[in-house]
């Protein structure tokens, strides 16, 4: 008589998988990346969330190695950067533009200008809204308050290295009662330069 059959053990588990959940994880969350960013990430970024999450990193991980070659090799990584500026006014919005090429990383980004004496349609309350985008991932806006002068910016802005880093500012004259926008922001604010990574100082001669 043949031997009684014998029920078919389960299957050793694979070893590569159980290495790869460990490796990867579950994937990053949109909600879970904000503590790092200063501002928002832009929605279509943030839709991509490893893909946030992994320039993020590069991100800190940059910062630390320039610091250090600061330190200890007294050199600065971003020796050699070239940027050129441009500018664009629309029919309600203003538009200057930092692009900057050979950036390894940055620690902050500043937009400084004033406002000019202009006046509005009679009766109407406007706000000035200047919205700091950088690389089209990154975005923070700010509401600007009642003194002349202002020095906007953010912290560690997301820098793409190999590629030309773009830092887009938008200048907006918003009517306060209906929040749509009014006039022409080129002749209420004037954007006198940016500061990038604490030592380059880009200067507008005229906007």
């Amino acid at each position: 008589m043949p031997p009684p059959s014998r029920p078919c053990a389960d299957p050793a588990p694979d070893p590569r998988a159980d290495h790869a959940r460990q490796s990867h994880g579950p994937a990053p969350q949109a909600a879970s990346l904000s503590p790092h960013v200063d501002g928002n990430l832009v929605a279509s970024f943030a839709a991509t969330p490893q893909v946030a999450a992994r320039i993020i990193a590069e991100n800190m991980l940059l910062r630390e190695e320039c610091r250090w070659q600061r330190l200890l090799d007294q050199a600065e990584p971003n020796a050699g950067m070239t940027s050129r500026r441009s500018t664009a006014v629309g029919a309600t919005e203003f538009v200057a533009e930092l692009h900057v090429e050979r950036l390894r990383s940055a620690r902050n980004f500043f937009v400084c200008g004033h406002r000019v004496n202009h006046t509005t349609a009679q009766h109407v309350v406007t706000t000035m809204v200047v919205t700091v985008t950088v690389n089209g991932i990154q975005q923070k806006t700010f509401t600007l308050g009642p003194d002349s002068n202002f020095n906007l910016g953010l912290i560690n802005p997301l820098v793409l290295p190999g590629v030309v880093n773009v830092f887009r500012v938008t200048v907006s004259q918003i009517n306060t009662a209906t929040g749509q926008p009014c006039g022409d922001a080129s002749q209420v604010v004037v954007i006198t330069h940016f500061v990038l990574d604490d030592e380059s100082v880009f200067v507008f001669n005229k906007l």
